[in-house]
């Protein structure tokens, strides 16, 4: 990409799906630092149910993002030939976890003294078994977006066809509330007397099993990334017109919203990891929304050519740096137990640890693509070698 080119660019994709990226790290944080183990009982304790809330945005936007970039794909072979890019940033992502991880920790463990770790021997069946089992590595979100990605066109001509904007809105306030208002309606208890004032409850004072109550029918909240990427599809159609301070404002006061309702059902108890706070929450949806339509409405003319072009690079990481960030995770995590026994303290590093699991998975992220592009040229030189005259 030559300088013209790289400054009619616009960044805000690309800042999007590095800070989506980011959160992902972000929120993998809490899940490495026991914070999920210990009750919600001082103030570092609430700064991470809020920090934690806020970051939730990050599979929501990678999903509009999926939306917004391919709202116009059609069902050809060179749409589903992209899907082998993914599928090697995973396999690559998933080996080096295997292979890799185990002699990296073995070497970090003597440095810092770290625990005795079992690492199960690899062979090509369990390897196989591991990779395709979907169910480590992050890999969820492969997983998910395997069959989003072999829907993509076909979502898009339902929605092509779709003809008004009016009908487009329905489409979309149809998929929240299939996906995204069971969330926040069927989390209540109606029944027991106090259970507002401690949402979490389990018992009654009978010692009764405490049961949530269904406002609305909740069967295919698993759609959710189907609503995220129609709401993608029509942000790229229509845009969301917000005024910068007033989508900033809305930001912070969502947000705020959003941790504290997080709080209410957590304090005082263990984090309560429940639909309200899951990535098809109507909470996440707004939250995504609104931070997707800030940077997207931004102006960029100013921003110098270096940091777009830093911008571009990194974001086409940022699938392997999600990936990749289990075994680096795994690294340092150990390093942070080790150093900071008490779990509310840990917080004093997030602003280090987790730049450095980005800037070092960013880094092997890099290395994997570099690996791919090797293979494709060495391919393709050694076809044309060996092509017959006829075949040029």
């Amino acid at each position: 990409m030559n300088k013209n080119d790289l400054s009619k660019r616009s960044p805000a994709m690309d800042i999007l799906r590095c800070l989506a990226c980011f959160g992902v790290i972000s929120v993998h944080f809490f899940l490495n630092t026991g914070f999920y183990a210990v009750p919600i009982n001082n103030r570092r304790l609430y700064a991470m149910v809020y920090i934690r809330s806020f970051f939730m945005f990050c599979v929501p936007m990678f999903l509009l993002l999926t939306g917004y970039l391919n709202c116009h794909k059609k069902p050809e072979l060179k749409f589903y030939k992209k899907l082998g890019s993914t599928l090697y940033t995973y396999v690559a992502a998933a080996l080096f976890a295997l292979y890799a991880y185990p002699k990296l920790y073995g070497i970090v463990k003597d440095i810092f003294s770290l625990n005795e770790v079992h690492f199960e021997p690899n062979s090509i069946a369990n390897t196989a078994a591991k990779i395709l089992s979907y169910n480590t590595f992050y890999a969820w979100y492969i997983e998910m977006y395997i069959g989003l990605f072999l829907m993509i066109p076909f979502l898009n001509i339902l929605y092509s066809n779709i003809k008004t904007q009016g009908q487009k809105k329905l489409l979309i306030l149809t998929g929240l509330v299939l996906t995204a208002l069971p969330a926040v309606l069927n989390v209540y208890n109606f029944k027991t007397p106090g259970w507002f004032s401690d949402p979490t409850m389990t018992v009654d004072p009978e010692g009764n099993a405490v049961a949530l109550h269904k406002l609305i029918p909740s069967f295919w909240t698993i759609l959710y990334p189907v609503t995220y990427y129609f709401i993608g599809c029509y942000l790229r159609e229509y845009g969301l017109k917000l005024k910068t301070w007033l989508n900033g404002l809305l930001i912070i006061a969502w947000s705020g919203l959003n941790g504290l309702y997080n709080l209410w059902r957590s304090r005082d108890a263990l984090f309560q990891w429940g639909a309200w706070c899951d990535w098809g929450s109507l909470f996440n949806v707004i939250q995504a929304v609104l931070i997707f339509t800030f940077f997207m409405n931004l102006k960029y003319e100013k921003m110098p050519l270096f940091v777009k072009w830093c911008f571009m690079k990194l974001s086409g990481l940022t699938l392997g740096i999600y990936l990749i960030s289990w075994s680096v995770d795994r690294l340092f995590y150990p390093i942070l137990e080790k150093t900071e026994p008490v779990i509310h303290k840990r917080i004093d590093y997030y602003p280090i640890i987790v730049p450095a699991v980005f800037a070092i998975s960013a880094v092997i992220s890099y290395l994997i693509l570099k690996l791919r592009q090797l293979a494709v040229y060495a391919f393709t030189l050694i076809r044309s070698r060996t092509a017959k005259p006829s075949d040029s």
